[in-house]
């Protein structure tokens, strides 16, 4: 099945994810975002857009990915840090 563009459900042809890491801690912390599907035209207009590499559904996407990794466990501790 023919997944359609984000934008403007054409067929996707493309997938942006993009994935958050930490720096310089051990164990590295590391998620990704959901992919964010686009059409080939949508994907050009995404990308001469004044620099501007972002959508609302992109936006989002990077969103949850960085608030999960942000987010604290139960004991109070980043989860970046929970396998230690």
């Amino acid at each position: 099945m023919l997944k359609p563009c984000s934008q403007c459900s054409r067929e996707a042809e493309f997938s942006v994810v993009c994935v958050i890491s930490t720096v310089g801690a051990r164990p590295r912390g590391q998620k990704c975002s959901t992919a964010v599907l686009f059409c080939r035209e949508c994907m050009a207009d995404l990308l001469a857009d004044d620099g501007r590499l972002w959508t609302d559904d992109l936006r989002k996407s990077v969103n949850n990915a960085y608030t999960h990794m942000d987010r604290p466990t139960e004991d109070g501790t980043n989860r970046e840090n929970e396998n230690r």
